[in-house]
Parts: structure tokens; sequence; C-alpha cells
């Protein structure tokens, strides 16, 4: 079985279908619309399968193979192809980007597609069984036997298992440096043992004793102590607090707006089409009414005094 499948790689000379061939153990579930890894020049890359054939024009033994097949079920129907085939040709995009915007964004993101028992008394088949060896989640990739694959896909359509998609984080954790602040006869007799020239390194020390046994963020310790970090530094490796990381959420600023205040004159043109407006409101009737302009004409300070009105 040939395959044919447009890589993901926006490029003029690649925005075609590219042929190859489909293992022996993929080729009961091989689907037009489904998505599969395979080996695109040193590297693998993800591709869309928009065709089956028996034949192609270049020699089967140049042909490489699929390495990977990411869904049991196609993610694409035949509609929505031809309606990316559409969209390429009509907007003069590649036909890979035309593929992507049909997909949400949390399939275009890293994730693993897992196989869940729904219900283990139901299943029959014994090469199955014994590769589950009494496990009740798998991961899909791990399926390489064609025997096993078709199945797998029965017992989905009949909801004995079921398939899901677990979505990596695509941000990074963000991360700080904290202080475990020693406690206070730790802190006492390092006070002591602090040379009197050292007056920062004493002003600090006095200022944790207050703070004895807390863990904070070093930013915070540094602002409210006001000492610099060198300081600090002196004042851990002598034994005055333990460093650590800490995770720590992403918590979104909300947005300063402010209030845009409703415009008290209106230009000529404003108050001509208002008036359309209150004119249709006043006898009761539906219209439609389109508000054209270029960019700074008034259509927001337009819109503002309108939407005041009722």
């Amino acid at each position: 079985m040939i395959v044919e499948i447009i890589v993901d790689v926006s490029a003029y000379p690649i925005d075609r279908p590219f042929d190859y061939r489909v293992p022996k153990h993929l080729e009961s579930v091989m689907e037009i619309g489904s998505r599969v890894k395979v080996p695109f020049g040193p590297r693998k890359v993800l591709g869309y399968v928009t065709g089956l054939k028996a034949e192609s024009e270049v020699d089967e033994e140049k042909l490489k193979p699929i390495d990977e097949l990411i869904d049991l079920e196609p993610i694409l129907s035949t509609e929505l192809l031809s309606l990316s085939k559409k969209m390429a040709r009509e907007t003069l995009s590649y036909e890979i980007d035309a593929l992507q915007v049909m997909l949400p964004a949390a399939m275009r993101a890293k994730y693993e597609k897992f196989i869940n028992i729904e219900r283990p008394d139901e299943i029959e088949d014994p090469s199955l069984s014994d590769f589950l060896k009494g496990r009740t989640r798998i991961p899909l990739k791990q399926l390489h036997d064609s025997h096993l694959l078709k199945v797998v896909k029965d017992y989905s359509t009949k909801g004995i298992v079921s398939v899901d998609t677990v979505v990596s984080q695509q941000t990074k954790m963000k991360k700080v440096r904290t202080i475990q602040i020693a406690d206070s006869l730790t802190l006492s007799d390092l006070l002591k043992s602090v040379h009197p020239n050292a007056k920062k390194q004493t002003e600090l020390i006095s200022w944790m004793l207050g703070h004895a046994g807390e863990t904070m963020e070093v930013s915070k310790l540094l602002k409210e102590s006001g000492i610099q970090n060198s300081v600090l530094k002196a004042i851990v490796e002598k034994g005055g607090g333990i460093e650590g990381v800490a995770e720590v959420y992403r918590e979104p600023e909300a947005p300063n707006l402010k209030d845009t205040p409703i415009p008290i004159r209106l230009t000529d043109e404003q108050q001509v089409a208002l008036q359309a407006v209150n004119i249709a409101t006043d006898q009761k009737k539906a219209e439609t009414f389109l508000l054209h302009g270029v960019t700074g004409s008034g259509k927001r300070k337009y819109t503002y005094r309108l939407s005041s009105m009722y």
C-alpha cells in the first residue's frame, strides 16, 4: 500500500503530496485523514494522509516507510481535506497551513495518545489480553502488531476501549530562588561571630532573626531587608540559610483598562449615520447598517455613542 502525504514543512518546492510506503502492520488501519510521522531528509516530521493507492510513479524500493501512526481514527474528513485544497488554492497559501487550521490548537501541540481499557471483561482477543498483562492504560505508539491495531480499532468503535490525548505543557514552569532562613539559635551564634566591620552582614542577620525558620523568595528578602545579594550569599555560606529553587504558578496580570469617555460631539457624517439608526429604531424596522470608514475616522466613537443610547 502506498499513501500520499502532505508533510509539515511550509516551503514552495515541498507544497505537494509525497509518496510513502505503508508497513505491513499498519495497512489494515491506515485511512485518509490520519496523521503520521515520516522520515523527511535527516529528520522525522508530521504528515497528513491525503490519499491511498496501490502503485507509485517512484520506484517502490526508493519509497521510505511510514515511521509511526499518530491517529487510530482519522481526524480530518474527506470534506475537510477538499476544503483545505480549495483554501490553499484561493488564498495562495501552502496546503499544510490550510490543513493545520482545521485542527484545534491542542492538537497542534506536543502530545501523546493513550488507549484506555474501559470494559476489560469484554476483551475476548487472547493476543490483546496477553499484550496488556492486566494494564488498563497503554501508549498507542506501543502497538506495532497489525492484528492488535485492528482489534483495538474495532474495540474502540464498540466502546470497549477509548483513546484519549495527553497534551504536554508548552510553557516552562516558572522557577524562583528561595532561602530557608536558619533558626534563631543558629542566627544568634552567627551574629556573635561576624566581624564588627561587617555592618551589612550584621544588619542582615538582625533582620533574619525576625523571620527565623521562614522560607521566602530571594527577591522578596532582598527587597524587604534592603541588602544586596552579595551580602546574602556570604551569610548563606556561613550557614545562615539554605538556598533552593521553587516552582510557582504564573499568575496572569489583569490589564489596566481605562474607560474611554463617550464623545460629547459627533462629526456631521457620524451624526448622519446615527440618525439613520435612530429612524429605523423609532419605526421598529429591522435593518442592517454597514459602518464604513478608514482607520481613525471615528467608528469607535460612533459605536460608543450608539451603545449609550440603547
